[in-house]
């Protein structure tokens, strides 16, 4: 007799803008996901690993420039809505399921933010910990 073997739905994403026209469906995605039981990992790298540092956080939301021209408009539409920010969306995904979130470790040096680190141990990202270079936050 054969075994069933149950297959999980996984979904991966790779974070690599820091603009809000590329963060929410990041966001989004991995919410919509997470409420579906899947297991989701999302890898914040370049331009989207800055995004997640916590001075970013609080800083004014950029548009890509190809969008910039709506920006306004988007603006005030999400906050019309009360709509929450992209990374607010990301920890209620973490909250309802299996979500982990990577910042790449090769991205750190690269743009000398590897100098937020205190010690090897210590993150200056949104999820509090970092491990053996890429951290599972």
């Amino acid at each position: 007799m054969s075994e069933k073997v149950e297959k999980k739905n996984k979904l991966a994403i790779i974070a690599w803008s820091g603009t809000v026209d590329k963060l929410y469906p990041v966001a989004i995605l991995s919410s919509a996901a997470a409420a579906g039981g899947w297991e989701v990992e999302v890898f914040f790298t370049f331009w989207g690993l800055n995004a997640i540092r916590k001075e970013m956080l609080n800083a004014p939301p950029k548009i890509s420039a190809d969008f910039a021209e709506y920006g306004p408009a988007v603006a005030q539409a999400i906050k019309q809505m009360n709509f929450p920010a992209w990374h607010e969306l990301l920890r209620q995904a973490k909250a309802m399921g299996n979500v982990r979130v990577y910042a790449c470790s090769t991205t750190m040096p690269l743009f000398n933010w590897a100098m937020f680190f205190p010690c090897a141990t210590q993150t200056p990202f949104m999820w509090g910990r970092v491990g053996k270079g890429v951290s599972a936050l």
